[in-house]
């Protein structure tokens, strides 16, 4: 999966589930982790639409981190060589597709203007 059309907090959202995936010992990147890393980066559209709807983000993220809980024997030592899950290339094609058809250079964490517009 290509994460270089992404813009910069896309990416670092991205870079953050990844971290969360080694961190927790996980062998893939899951949709749980891109629930942490879309805490973690805490600002976008995501983030107010969140707070609008009375969200705790302290027990949202106390419940996804208890999902995150992986024993395993074996570990991947660095963020950029864990691969994502199944759920998460499909999560990836439909933001492609939905960017082509609207439009959009680029994938966003938010519909906010922003000059990161980058090729897809």
């Amino acid at each position: 999966m290509k994460t270089n059309n992404y813009t910069p907090r896309a990416q670092m959202v991205m870079e953050y589930a990844r971290e969360a995936a080694v961190e927790h010992g996980a062998l893939k990147v899951t949709t749980e982790h891109i629930a942490e890393g879309l805490v973690k980066l805490a600002q976008g559209v995501h983030w107010t639409v969140w707070e609008k709807l009375g969200l705790d983000i302290d027990s949202f993220r106390e419940a996804n981190l208890k999902n995150l809980m992986v024993t395993t024997k074996e570990k991947w030592h660095s963020p950029n060589n864990i691969p994502f899950s199944k759920e998460v290339e499909t999560l990836d094609k439909l933001a492609q597709r939905s960017a082509k058809t609207l439009c959009q250079r680029s994938l966003k964490t938010s519909q906010q203007g922003s000059n990161e517009n980058q090729p897809l």
